[in-house]
């Protein structure tokens, strides 16, 4: 018979803790696929300063979808950022709408298909002063956005 090692003594120890972690490891692996699967038709709409480049926090983003849906409003969080689902079927276009205080430099139409598999970085050419230049590259589902304040005469002017 041969007689065990310690090497061996560890082994017959460590292996109940061992299936436990592999048990756990799987769950939790199981765990964040299942949510990625979940999330496949949101996006996340991150709507930044178009001068200083900073997150604008609070703000309410309506979004249309085309072909017509209801539309579903959410406000901004502390990154700028808010998230929508789409329902099946995926409109061809998306409308972002801001609240009567900010408007986008970046245009309100965008296509669904590029912001759900590549993510889109929408251009800041309808706001004039000095732009923020954005670097980082989006995400798939993320379409990041640059807007400015509307001043008070802006906001309140109505023409007769």
């Amino acid at each position: 018979m041969r007689k065990r090692t310690s090497v061996t003594r560890l082994l017959v120890l460590f292996r109940p803790l061992a299936r436990v972690l592999a048990l756990a490891f799987i769950c939790v692996y199981a765990a964040a696929f299942s949510c990625s699967a979940q999330s496949a038709n949101c996006i996340s709409v991150r709507v930044l300063d178009s001068k200083k480049g900073k997150p604008l926090k609070n703000i309410a983003i309506t979004m249309f979808a085309v072909p017509p849906s209801s539309p579903k409003t959410v406000r901004t969080d502390s990154a700028g950022a808010a998230r929508f689902c789409l329902t099946d079927p995926i409109p061809d276009r998306l409308w972002f709408s801001f609240d009567a205080k900010f408007e986008s430099c970046s245009g309100y139409m965008f296509p669904s298909a590029v912001i759900l598999g590549y993510g889109y970085l929408a251009r800041s050419n309808q706001c004039a002063g000095r732009i923020f230049e954005f670097t980082e590259r989006p995400k798939p589902g993320e379409i990041v956005i640059l807007a400015r304040h509307r001043g008070w005469l802006e906001t309140h002017t109505e023409w007769p």
